[in-house]
């Protein structure tokens, strides 16, 4: 199910114009969608599809929705999309994925769905295996497809690929890719591997990825993990969180109890990088990535008690000037808070 209301790091201003539903048949493996609307659901649709593992399932991004399905096709699973601009009254054929620039030839049903990042472009995850490795690809309809992460191949591999509120600077292209490895769109991929998460966080929305890091060293293993999008508790600056749900397994990654458990889990982002210029009595604070200055919400301090701030007028998203009641500037550390219903920055710079 998704509704047609804003991407992940926007206010929703006005209740969601429709949204969509979609199932399978158990004895027939047919698909089936219904348009929701107001308090109203739609007559049921059947959706002209090949044979596939799991159902359908999909991103509502304004006037476009992306739909994705994992086929089976002479015994295989190819992953294919389809699109449509009218609300999804009506689809384009399916057909596979381009991942003819891979090296892989086999592929898996991903357990999660069609991602929408800050700039609202659909992000397909999509599991590939070699000889060795499980993979999980981040596709990108239309630009580009990007090798997120990479554990040892186990019989089970659960994998997810999120969206977090991580806002691109205005001057990116429209995917996000700020400089090519931070200050751009945040997506997040993860994996379970014999028991034990991997993470990697990409700030390039989606096009570039770290190696992945070993998350639950102070955790139990987990045998299956599903989770909430990201969003900011506004506990600590320069954090994402989300909460997930996770079973509970042995150092082999099999099942030990019954019991479902609920965690919140909180990752760092990158600080922003600021620098900060004296002229006379005014501080001059520009961000140079990865944060951003939000009205009403920003706070500056000094790390000398007998300097007073008397004013601060913000100049765009990421440049403020502070007046101060001394003109004994050069060489002081000014502190930065900033935060809104999404974003918590926070960041020091050492005024030249």
């Amino acid at each position: 199910m998704d509704i047609a209301q804003p991407p992940i790091g926007h206010p929703a201003l006005a209740p969601p114009a429709f949204g969509l539903l979609s199932y399978k048949s158990r004895e027939s493996g047919k698909l089936y969608i219904r348009a929701m609307s107001n308090d109203k659901i739609g007559p049921e649709r059947i959706i002209d599809a090949p044979e596939t593992v799991g159902g359908l399932d999909f991103a509502i991004a304004e006037s476009q929705i992306v739909f994705r399905i994992n086929a089976i096709i002479d015994g295989r699973v190819v992953p294919m999309m389809a699109t449509s601009k009218d609300n999804g009254e009506s689809l384009t054929d399916f057909e596979p994925l381009d991942l003819t620039e891979t090296p892989f030839k086999e592929f898996l049903p991903a357990n999660t769905p069609v991602q929408l990042d800050h700039l609202g472009n659909p992000h397909i995850p999509v599991g590939a295996v070699d000889d060795s490795s499980f993979h999980l690809l981040d596709f990108i309809p239309g630009h580009v497809v990007t090798d997120s992460l990479v554990v040892d191949k186990q019989i089970r591999n659960h994998e997810l690929l999120m969206a977090f509120p991580k806002k691109p600077d205005k001057v990116v292209n429209s995917l996000g890719v700020g400089n090519g490895l931070t200050d751009g769109a945040g997506i997040i991929a993860t994996a379970i591997s014999a028991g034990k998460i991997f993470s990697a966080n990409s700030q390039s929305g989606g096009t570039h990825y770290p190696d992945p890091a070993f998350l639950n060293y102070d955790m139990p293993r987990v045998f299956a993990l599903k989770a909430t999008p990201c969003y900011t508790r506004g506990a600590r600056p320069n954090t994402v969180s989300m909460d997930y749900l996770f079973i509970e397994s042995d150092d082999d990654g099999t099942a030990i109890s019954q019991n479902l458990w609920l965690e919140t889990w909180d990752m760092p982002l990158p600080a922003p990088v600021a620098q900060a210029f004296s002229s006379r009595n005014t501080i001059i604070v520009e961000l140079q990535n990865d944060g951003f200055f939000y009205p009403a919400g920003s706070t500056f301090t000094i790390n000398d008690p007998a300097i007073q701030i008397t004013n601060v007028r913000l100049e765009g998203e990421r440049k403020a000037v502070v007046t101060c009641d001394s003109a004994d500037l050069k060489g002081r550390e000014i502190t930065f808070e900033s935060r809104n219903t999404f974003y918590y920055h926070s960041g020091t710079a050492l005024v030249e």
